[in-house]
């Protein structure tokens, strides 16, 4: 027969649902959900600073970065959600002090596509790890303290998402000249999207319907393609909702082109991972995408107002979503040779199928 689980530790598994920044290691979060997403209704942008909080805290003490020389990005696996993977930057903010008045961080660099995860079908499975990405602080920026971002957009889930966690980093090694306080303001504004009114309604939702990786408007010079460039969407993001970038939360003005949003007549390729320096950071090549992977369980509750905290049982009762900024959000597997049920409330219950009799 089977033997009934009660979930009692509700926030130690949703805390580690999602994975987060390891290294450079991140302030000390100030809310809870570390791993969820920036909320789209109330939204913590930046660096998941709720309102009413001052400012953040560093944990220990601030990463030292030498300019000029590699540096590795890497996560904490939580409970392994990647989502397929998506695209990611990093960017820098002068100061330890990010609020909503002060929020123009400027890209590093850019990776599109297999990033936080490469090579994902959904989310990481028993024994493996999200993915590690190399990068340099460019001598340009100056000595001094800088808040480190790490942006991060799905390619697939209950519904596009944008995720943020923020280190304080010291940077040393750089030029010292009068003129690296500008040089940040010569990098793109990152890219926002799929917060609500922090990103002025501009969405990822062609793209995530598509399962493809976003293509940014502005990635910087600095551009890798962990995955190559056949699992992206065949244009550039068609907004950027940064008050800092042009055209405002407007249209991208690199116009889609109708002719490879068809992605139902491509050919799949296996590309290697690519890195490429962009003399035009506005400019992007289309390739053939492969066809779209067997979808992965659809949280069919994503769109309905839901009470904060409660959980969700989904109809295939291998996953479960929980509910953030009034919404349900991407579904979190559980773990193989269980399921749950209950449907929605504050908790339900999961079977081990290896005790069935």
């Amino acid at each position: 027969m089977h033997i009934p689980l009660r979930i009692l530790l509700i926030p130690t598994l949703l805390t580690n649902a999602h994975i987060v920044l390891k290294t450079p290691k991140p302030f000390k979060f100030p809310a809870y959900g570390p791993s969820n997403p920036i909320d789209p209704t109330n939204p913590d942008w930046p660096c998941k600073l709720p309102s009413g909080v001052g400012t953040l805290k560093i944990d220990g003490s601030p990463t030292h970065i030498v300019a000029g020389t590699s540096q590795t990005l890497s996560f904490e696996r939580g409970n392994g959600a990647v989502h397929g993977g998506g695209s990611c930057q990093i960017s820098l903010l002068p100061g330890f002090a990010p609020s909503k008045e002060n929020a123009d961080f400027r890209v590093i660099k850019s990776w599109e596509g297999g990033c936080p995860a490469r090579n994902q079908e959904g989310n990481l499975r028993d024994g493996e790890e999200a993915g590690k990405y190399e990068f340099v602080i460019p001598r340009e920026v100056g000595d001094g303290e800088y808040t480190f971002a790490w942006t991060w957009i799905q390619r697939i889930g209950g519904s596009p998402e944008f995720y943020q966690n923020c280190a304080p980093i010291t940077i040393s090694g750089g030029n010292s000249s009068s003129s690296s306080s500008s040089f940040l303001q010569t990098l793109p504004p990152v890219f926002m999207a799929n917060m609500g009114p922090a990103s002025h309604g501009c969405e990822t939702s062609v793209e995530h319907e598509q399962r493809k990786a976003v293509r940014y408007p502005n990635p910087g010079k600095d551009v890798e393609y962990p995955e190559g460039e056949g699992n992206l969407f065949g244009s550039v993001a068609r907004c950027d909702g940064n008050p800092f970038a042009k055209g405002e939360g407007g249209e991208s003005k690199q116009s889609a082109n109708p002719a490879i949003h068809d992605e139902s007549k491509a050919t799949s390729t296996q590309a290697k991972p690519e890195t490429k320096s962009k003399s035009s950071p506005n400019t992007h090549p289309s390739s053939p995408s492969p066809p779209s992977s067997p979808s992965t369980p659809t949280n069919t509750n994503s769109n309905s107002k839901c009470k904060e905290g409660t959980l969700h049982c989904n109809p295939d009762q291998t996953s479960f979503s929980t509910c953030t900024g009034g919404q349900f959000r991407a579904p979190i597997p559980l773990a193989a040779g269980t399921r749950c049920k209950g449907g929605i409330g504050v908790g339900f219950e999961i079977e081990d199928l290896s005790y069935g009799g």
